[in-house]
Protein backbone atom coordinates (compact mmCIF):
# COMPACT_ATOMS: atom_id res chain seq x y z
CA UNK A 1 0.00 0.00 0.00
CA UNK A 2 1.09 3.14 -1.24
CA UNK A 3 1.49 6.08 1.96
CA UNK A 4 -0.01 9.63 1.84
CA UNK A 5 2.73 11.25 0.40
CA UNK A 6 3.25 8.89 -2.09
CA UNK A 7 -0.10 9.27 -3.14
CA UNK A 8 -0.01 13.06 -3.14
CA UNK A 9 3.18 13.06 -5.28
CA UNK A 10 1.45 10.87 -7.88
CA UNK A 11 -1.28 13.02 -7.76
CA UNK A 12 0.56 15.87 -8.41
CA UNK A 13 2.66 14.37 -11.20
CA UNK A 14 -0.62 13.22 -12.80
CA UNK A 15 -1.96 16.87 -12.13
CA UNK A 16 1.01 18.63 -14.05
CA UNK A 17 1.12 16.18 -16.89
CA UNK A 18 -2.42 17.28 -17.72
CA UNK A 19 -1.67 20.98 -17.74
CA UNK A 20 -1.45 23.53 -20.78
CA UNK A 21 2.16 24.13 -21.46
CA UNK A 22 0.97 27.97 -20.55
CA UNK A 23 0.26 26.46 -17.15
CA UNK A 24 3.43 24.62 -16.48
CA UNK A 25 5.01 28.18 -17.68
CA UNK A 26 3.75 29.41 -14.67
CA UNK A 27 5.21 27.35 -12.24
CA UNK A 28 8.74 28.10 -12.88
CA UNK A 29 11.39 29.92 -11.47
CA UNK A 30 11.56 34.00 -12.60
CA UNK A 31 14.27 35.03 -14.69
CA UNK A 32 16.13 37.02 -12.70
CA UNK A 33 17.85 38.86 -15.34
CA UNK A 34 21.11 38.80 -17.86
CA UNK A 35 23.17 40.82 -15.52
CA UNK A 36 25.11 37.73 -14.25
CA UNK A 37 25.99 36.35 -18.02
CA UNK A 38 27.06 39.20 -19.15
CA UNK A 39 29.51 39.64 -15.31
CA UNK A 40 31.06 36.29 -16.58
CA UNK A 41 31.87 36.75 -20.08
CA UNK A 42 33.60 40.17 -19.08
CA UNK A 43 35.20 38.29 -16.22
CA UNK A 44 36.74 35.38 -19.04
CA UNK A 45 37.62 38.49 -21.57
CA UNK A 46 39.67 39.92 -18.90
CA UNK A 47 41.34 36.71 -18.25
CA UNK A 48 42.27 35.92 -21.33
CA UNK A 49 43.74 39.38 -21.83
CA UNK A 50 45.73 39.09 -18.96
CA UNK A 51 46.88 35.57 -19.37
CA UNK A 52 47.25 35.09 -23.47
CA UNK A 53 51.02 35.55 -22.98
CA UNK A 54 51.47 33.05 -20.59
CA UNK A 55 48.86 30.79 -22.06
CA UNK A 56 48.54 31.05 -25.92
CA UNK A 57 45.79 28.46 -26.15
CA UNK A 58 43.54 30.84 -23.20
CA UNK A 59 41.20 32.04 -26.00
CA UNK A 60 40.38 28.39 -27.15
CA UNK A 61 39.44 27.13 -23.98
CA UNK A 62 37.67 30.61 -23.15
CA UNK A 63 35.86 30.02 -27.00
CA UNK A 64 35.13 26.59 -25.82
CA UNK A 65 33.98 27.60 -22.10
CA UNK A 66 31.92 30.48 -23.92
CA UNK A 67 29.76 27.53 -26.00
CA UNK A 68 29.10 25.41 -23.05
CA UNK A 69 28.34 28.04 -21.52
CA UNK A 70 25.29 29.31 -24.23
CA UNK A 71 24.26 26.13 -24.37
CA UNK A 72 23.31 25.37 -20.45
CA UNK A 73 21.98 29.65 -20.52
CA UNK A 74 19.58 28.46 -23.53
CA UNK A 75 18.95 25.37 -21.72
CA UNK A 76 17.74 27.36 -18.46
CA UNK A 77 15.78 29.99 -20.14
CA UNK A 78 13.82 27.38 -22.33
CA UNK A 79 13.43 24.43 -19.38
CA UNK A 80 13.79 26.17 -16.10
CA UNK A 81 12.62 29.71 -15.82
CA UNK A 82 9.65 31.34 -16.38
CA UNK A 83 10.57 33.76 -19.81
CA UNK A 84 11.44 37.32 -19.06
CA UNK A 85 9.13 39.90 -19.07
CA UNK A 86 9.70 42.25 -22.01
CA UNK A 87 10.78 45.92 -20.44
CA UNK A 88 10.09 49.19 -22.44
Amino acid sequence: AASRAEEGQLDSEALVANMEPWEKEVLLIDYQGTFGSFRSVVFMFGLVTAFVTAFPAAPAVAMLFTLVTQKTDAYKLCRIFRRPNPIQ
